[in-house]
């Protein structure tokens, strides 16, 4: 985005463009392509990289299990926040490189529901896939929601919410499944997701923000095929541009003190399980001493 006879070097920052001052900040302000000219960052800034940055919501008080990406201005972030003193809601705003808001705040949800816990986002070029759980406070025989929506590069909808899944509370309030940030594998999104009853699910959603089929079931709670019931208490996913690689932890029980069981599970873009490398369709097991699922890629490579 430009003006004319101009040639904006960043979007939506109105503070770095043609002819403005450069700083000694890790910047580029004068679109010139030469960065902090005249400046020694670490003589002149030496402490500028270690400072924290406050995303600012707009006052809204005490934020819980916040989300963020990074899109192509900078940084976007969901997040639970309290609006009064029984409801929590999720939103979201966008904020450039230096942490400057690039506008308001978005409620993404539903305001008419109490509780929108565990906020997911996975971001897609220049929009993101946010995911969170939604149920009224009164939540006794009321169903929860597993709900989805689009956002673009400033965290305003791009669509309607959509219901990816109902179900219920059980009687002690826990919560009825489990989400990781939605991938993306350049055309679609895919949303990984457990239920009480310990399967885990595959959702996919269009880069238009419309769902595919029903969720696909990857596995139940059979996790090893021998009869013995376990359950899936957190995992993560990416897309290693040919399969999506899920890392799981797989436990008797959740609520218990975790015992190190990860295991990896290829899965294709419909969502078909893959035979893991010569073995037989089933588990790759993972030699860990952590209970925290966690893959990054890189370099052609995945590290778990």
């Amino acid at each position: 985005m430009a003006c004319a006879g101009g040639v904006d070097c960043e979007d939506l920052s109105w503070r770095r463009h043609p002819g403005a001052t450069e700083l000694c900040d890790g910047l580029l302000q004068d679109c010139d392509l030469t960065l902090d000219e005249g400046c020694d960052r670490f003589c002149d800034q030496p402490s500028l990289f270690t400072q924290g940055k406050t995303l600012d919501m707009e006052g809204l008080p005490v934020t819980f299990e916040t989300n963020v990406v990074l899109m192509g201005e900078g940084p976007l972030l969901v997040s639970k926040h309290r609006v009064d003193l029984r409801v929590w809601q999720v939103f979201a705003r966008a904020f450039d490189r230096d942490g400057v808001p690039l506008g308001p705040k978005t409620r993404v949800a539903d305001p008419d529901m109490d509780e929108q816990p565990s906020p997911q986002l996975g971001a897609a070029g220049d929009r993101a896939l946010a995911v969170w759980e939604e149920w009224d406070i009164d939540f006794v025989n009321k169903p929860v929601l597993l709900k989805a929506r689009l956002l673009d590069r400033l965290g305003k909808p791009m669509g309607p919410v959509l219901g990816l899944l109902a179900t219920y509370r059980d009687p002690l309030g826990e919560s009825a499944w489990a989400s990781a940030p939605p991938v993306w594998n350049g055309e679609e999104f895919a949303v990984f997701w457990s239920d009480s009853a310990g399967k885990l699910l595959m959702t996919r959603v269009r880069a238009d923000g419309t769902l595919f089929d029903p969720p696909t079931v990857l596995v139940t709670s059979d996790v090893d095929g021998d009869g013995s019931e376990k359950f899936i208490c957190e995992f993560e996913a990416l897309w290693t541009g040919e399969h999506y690689l899920v890392a799981v932890n797989v436990q008797e029980d959740c609520s218990s003190a975790p015992k190190p069981d990860m295991r990896l599970l290829k899965v294709s873009r419909e969502g078909q399980l893959l035979p893991p490398g010569r073995g037989s369709l089933g588990w790759m097991r993972c030699d860990t001493a952590t209970h925290q699922p966690g893959l990054r890629a890189g370099g052609g490579r995945v590290a778990g």
